[in-house]
């Protein structure tokens, strides 16, 4: 920013710091004890990662009515899920 002005304002424009530009660190480790985690040990941010597989296939349902229940979605379980549907579709119609 410069007096309020973005000057990249989208991802494309934006430069992301390589590993090479980043400046040297220190590392301080600092020793704890967690009681609720297995022995003692703490999360590190990998509970963010838990809820993407379930806000995927959420949003999969909202847009297409299918619910996926095998990880990982990929086009084809999603291929498939249709295709599943439109055989007990068909043949629901012939039970009918």
């Amino acid at each position: 920013m410069d007096d309020g002005k973005i000057f990249n304002p989208n991802l494309v424009d934006y430069k992301v710091m390589r590993a090479t530009e980043m400046p040297e660190t220190k590392v301080f480790e600092v020793e704890t004890y967690e009681p609720e985690g297995p022995f003692g040990a703490k999360g590190a941010g990998e509970g963010l990662t838990n809820p993407t597989a379930g806000a995927l296939g959420n949003a999969i349902y909202h847009a297409t009515g299918l619910s996926i229940k095998n990880l990982p979605i990929t086009p084809e379980n999603v291929l498939d899920s249709f295709r599943e549907k439109n055989e007990k579709k068909e043949k629901n119609e012939k039970d009918e």
